[in-house]
């Protein structure tokens, strides 16, 4: 199942600067699976547009 992530990008950041760190699918990815363990292309090309199988490390029961 695809994931959409929505954020609004913070005063002062450039957008031209924002844009460029998502193409960079390595650095888009380090970004938004901070505890990565793994990920792998599943289809498309990872200069342009891609598709990736992603494994996270998330906490499990109670975290305080």
């Amino acid at each position: 199942m695809p994931t959409t992530v929505c954020t609004p990008i913070p005063a002062g950041l450039d957008v031209a600067n924002v844009l460029a760190a998502l193409h960079n699918h390595d650095l888009m990815i380090k970004t938004l699976a901070p505890a990565l363990i793994s990920y792998d292309i599943e289809s498309g090309d990872a200069n342009t547009q891609a598709t990736y199988s992603v494994t996270d490390k998330k906490p499990i029961g109670n975290v305080s």
